[in-house]
């Protein structure tokens, strides 16, 4: 005999049905957080026998009198589980809504008034715990002591904590370690970006302002290098070692044509280095300003100007610090410059050019030299 199969259709829910009942679910919402707002107005502007004072008039008046006469301050708990639960009505997760977390958060409001009221035992009863969290601080405190006490309500408080958020303790507390580190993470990142565009905004020169910071100064071996043919400078007169020699200095054709690649002085990288001498000379209490900067095929020159009473001694006995703070190969200190009422500091380049022999043979200033003996060395 064969066996008939009957086909179970699944009841299916009338979507108008589900939108009626999300629609519901919106308006409760809004009603709670409506009351919500309502409550902590009241409670915020609660006088007591002022009931004319009182935001929410005489309902509000009523109800915080009523509530905070009873709970104390912990009565500032109802707004924020309206809000919660408004929150829920308008997501319509109704099944995180139970009879089990109703009364969980009554128990929440209840061991809060109690732990209030041992906190405040002295204040008066609406900025304490209330009566209710009074009398059973009182009985509490009288029976275990007030350590014991405070032990218990601390107890109470978190158990109704984690029935009412349905989560452990330890779930709780990894989620505000982690919210916080996160927190503390992009409160960071923030400072950082922040710090950063600061420092780009102060770099970058302004149309009204010129650009701060020490005088950049450009010489021939720091500008772009071009095709020069070598310039024929009359030549320096020969010492009368003999007579009659008839001595003639070669050719400057003997020597290498000088050939030098495209350097572009990067003012910004100086001024960074000027300020980061600056700063090191201040570590040690000495103030200095940067005044110029003169860079070139081999070193870097910067010129110091010291403030008044500083010795200049106190400079020269920082060579090795300030080598290792601009990460140079090199440091050689002038104290003072020649001429000058400054400090020089010649640093060498990390980059650097070859001089060559003859085209110092051909500058200008080897040509003009007054002195017999000057000497040329590449």
């Amino acid at each position: 005999m064969a066996r008939s199969r009957v086909a179970v259709k699944p009841e299916t829910k009338d979507p108008q049905d589900h939108e009626a009942s999300q629609l519901l679910n919106e308006v409760a919402g809004l009603v709670t957080l409506a009351a919500a707002f309502f409550a902590l107005v009241s409670f915020v502007s609660f006088q007591p026998g002022e009931g004319g004072t009182n935001l929410g008039g005489p309902v509000g008046h009523g109800l915080s009198s009523l509530l905070m006469q009873t709970f104390g301050l912990a009565v500032f708990l109802v707004p924020l589980l309206l809000v919660v639960l408004g929150v829920q009505l308008f997501r319509s997760r109704l099944d995180a809504l139970s009879a089990t977390r109703g009364m969980a958060s009554f128990a929440l409001l209840l061991s809060l008034a109690v732990l209030v009221g041992l906190v405040r035992q002295h204040g008066d009863v609406v900025h304490a715990g209330g009566w209710f969290g009074g009398f059973v601080s009182t009985l509490l405190r009288d029976a275990c002591g007030t350590i014991g006490a405070a032990v218990v309500t601390g107890v109470l408080l978190a158990l109704a904590l984690m029935f009412t958020t349905g989560s452990s303790l330890r779930t709780g507390l990894s989620r505000l370690t982690g919210g916080a580190r996160q927190g503390w993470q992009r409160w960071r990142h923030q400072r950082s970006t922040r710090a950063l565009q600061n420092r780009k905004r102060e770099l970058l020169p302004s149309e009204s302002e010129p650009l701060a910071g020490p005088l950049i100064v450009l010489g021939e071996e720091s500008a772009v290098a071009d095709d020069k043919k070598p310039r024929r400078l009359a030549a320096q007169p020969t010492l009368p070692f003999a007579d009659g020699s008839g001595y003639q200095t070669p050719s400057l054709d003997l020597l290498d044509t000088p050939r030098h690649s495209v350097v572009r002085v990067d003012e910004e990288a100086l001024r960074k280095s000027s300020e980061i001498l600056e700063a090191k000379l201040g570590n040690f209490g000495i103030e200095g300003k940067v005044v110029a900067v003169r860079p070139g095929p081999v070193i870097t020159t910067f010129e110091i100007e010291p403030a008044p009473g500083v010795k200049v001694n106190r400079i020269v006995t920082l060579q090795d610090d300030l080598a290792m703070a601009l990460r140079a190969v090199g440091v050689r200190i002038l104290a003072p410059v020649p001429g000058k009422a400054v400090v020089g500091i010649e640093v060498a380049n990390a980059k650097r050019e070859q001089v060559f022999l003859r085209e110092i043979l051909e500058s200008e200033p080897f040509a003009e030299a007054q002195s017999t003996l000057t000497l040329a060395l590449g």
